[in-house]
């Protein structure tokens, strides 16, 4: 499921992975009864109120009051500097010069993994919690040319696969 007002680079990317069934929802259309079977959940900028307590969810650029993670301010024109080797995130991708505009700073709390991040601002997170699996891209594809490279696509897959393998 794709929680979005709006982004083409998300939706055409998940919808031409074969092995992705996609289905998108407006923020003020998403209801955790109806949207509960999906195996994961990209929310996209907007965070529902009522966003599910249980799920594999990705966030993209998570703010507002809603939102996961605190924001602290924002970065502007972050360098990736530092990567989790081994992770999931990162099979056959590489995000150092990635061109971002800008991104949040997020507050780590309990449970979070840093994937990624530009001078000790974390920019890819994950987080583990009892009923809840979270992934957090702390900027706006849109806003980065993240999606004009290969390495997004795989990314779109790796965010699937890392939720989807490790629950078999």
């Amino acid at each position: 499921l794709l929680v979005t007002p709006g982004n083409l680079y998300l939706e055409g990317t998940l919808l031409l992975n074969a092995n992705i069934d996609l289905e998108r929802v407006r923020p003020e259309d998403y209801d955790p009864t109806i949207h509960a079977d999906f195996d994961v959940v990209f929310v996209d900028r907007v965070i529902p109120a009522n966003l599910a307590k249980a799920g594999d969810f990705v966030f993209v650029d998570p703010s507002g009051e809603h939102s996961p993670w605190e924001v602290r301010g924002q970065v502007n024109d972050p360098i990736i500097t530092t990567y989790r080797k081994s992770h999931p995130l990162r099979r056959w991708i590489g995000m150092r010069d990635v061109n971002i505009g800008s991104a949040s700073s997020l507050k780590l709390g309990k449970g979070d993994t840093v994937v990624a991040s530009a001078f000790g601002t974390p920019i890819v997170v994950t987080r583990d919690e009892e009923r809840r699996r979270m992934v957090a891209l702390a900027f706006d594809v849109r806003n980065s040319d993240l999606p004009l490279r290969v390495a997004f696509p795989v990314l779109m897959i790796n965010l699937v696969d890392y939720f989807q393998l490790d629950s078999s």
